[in-house]
């Protein structure tokens, strides 16, 4: 693996170009990292699988992003696609408004969630099995895919 060419990978997040490569995951807020410890290491060899889905596929429902998934043995579903956050809605029940003016970016404007689901839990034999959920959130404005990695 050419660790360099890795860290050179474009990583799309919108957080005002701040972060644009993989090594900017690294360095931007830390220059103090000492990227040749982590090359030495090993670490940017288990990270490059770990990111494949979001740094191959900038679709996330692209065929082959779903494709990676079911090669792991998951179903990757998508919700909420169609309905609307109203962030009024959202402050009267919780008091709480989200502002930040210093902020270019656009709010979420739709209650999207993707879910991952064993391909074992649609077989006759496991209806009514439960099976453990871990939420994981991606942070403001950046794609839901974001975490996938």
């Amino acid at each position: 693996m050419d660790i360099d060419k890795f860290l050179d990978r474009q990583f799309l997040m919108t957080d005002a170009g701040r972060i644009d490569r993989v090594r900017d995951l690294y360095t931007t807020f830390n220059p103090h990292v000492d990227l040749e410890a982590l090359k030495a290491s090993g670490f940017f060899n288990a990270l490059e699988e770990m990111m494949r889905p979001i740094l191959d596929y900038r679709d996330d429902h692209s065929p082959g992003a779903v494709a990676y998934w079911a090669k792991l043995g998951m179903v990757k579903e998508f919700h909420g696609e169609d309905v609307p956050m109203s962030w009024t809605e959202y402050e009267m029940k919780t008091g709480y408004r989200w502002e930040d003016p210093e902020n270019q970016g656009r709010q979420n404007r739709f209650k999207k969630w993707n879910s991952f689901v064993p391909v074992s839990a649609f077989k006759p034999e496991n209806k009514g099995r439960k099976y453990p959920a871990v939420v994981v959130l991606h942070g403001g404005f950046n794609p839901i895919s974001i975490i996938d990695g």
